[in-house]
């Protein structure tokens, strides 16, 4: 966002005084501080925005197309026994996915114009790339898009083949190695924190619990339960897309609490690891919720 005010409010074009009418200097230096304290923040508020006109416009573009390709089911809670299309989470998720693509170099591109240093074999391409830039984040945000693309791919093949869940069930697992790779390359923690009720559990297992490789295990686990939880709804009169759409809010909010602008800093109520990692899931949920 500063870089494109750079370049297109430097000079005195239509634009610039058109903002100079709309927005304040006062209000333009609010814009560019929050934006300079949550970066990436603006942009997915209003992909989100943007990806809910667009999955709006492909769902009604493609219904008629899904169910004459044979596509179609029932409400399992009503008495109509009307057909109505399935598959329509393909165009919405395909919407998603482009939206997470272009909200890369909205986050990623600014990040190499503010503290990272250049060195003068750049041009060769370097394998560990420029200091300064956020490269885990990156490769935490790629990780996820490329886990999406695999469970879309595997929920669409669902709708065509009706895979068997003995098959269906181990897919999200593989499809969890790349983030639990990256995890691993960040040296995420592998504890846990032991709940202090009932009361005399942490006094036999202690206030934290070390589970090792343990860990992994539970998050590849995760990802196959968090996928067919949400699958299995599919037909009840919108409780799917419902059921994702309350828990993304609910990991919204929960992401906004550690939103502060002075992370790191005394009297804060975040550090700035924190607001970095909820910035980064905030900035994977809006667009969700968006589509939903």
């Amino acid at each position: 966002f500063a870089w494109l005010s750079h370049v297109f409010l430097s000079k005195p074009p239509l634009l610039t005084s058109l903002l100079d009418i709309l927005v304040t200097p006062k209000q333009r230096g609010t814009i560019l501080y929050y934006d300079n304290a949550f970066p990436g923040l603006f942009a997915a508020v209003g992909l989100s925005i943007l990806g809910f006109w667009l999955t709006s416009i492909a769902i009604s573009r493609t219904r008629d197309v899904f169910a004459a390709r044979g596509f179609q089911g029932r409400d399992l809670l009503k008495s109509n026994a009307t057909p109505i299309p399935e598959s329509l989470g393909l165009p919405t998720a395909a919407v998603y996915m482009a939206l997470l693509f272009l909200f890369i170099p909205f986050r990623y591109f600014s990040s190499q114009l503010q503290g990272v240093s250049k060195t003068g074999d750049d041009w060769e391409g370097r394998m560990d790339g420029r200091m300064g830039f956020p490269h885990h984040e990156l490769a935490s945000f790629l990780s996820a898009l490329l886990s999406f693309s695999c469970a879309i791919v595997l929920g669409f093949l669902d709708d065509v083949f009706d895979i068997r869940w003995r098959y269906k069930l181990p897919i999200p697992i593989i499809s969890s190695i790349p983030l639990l790779m990256v995890y691993y390359a960040g040296g995420g923690g592998t504890s846990v924190v032991v709940p202090g009720w009932p009361k005399g559990l942490r006094s036999v297992l202690g206030s934290i619990v070390e589970l090792g490789p343990l860990y992994y295990v539970y998050m590849s686990l995760l990802s196959t339960f968090c996928t067919n939880s949400i699958n299995i709804l599919a037909g009840i009169n919108g409780v799917e897309v419902g059921q994702a759409l309350v828990i993304a809010l609910s990991l919204c909010l929960n992401d906004v609490l550690y939103l502060d602008p002075r992370a790191g800093q005394p009297g804060s109520r975040s550090s700035t690891e924190l607001l970095r990692r909820h910035l980064l899931s905030l900035c994977l949920l809006l667009p969700l919720v968006g589509v939903c």
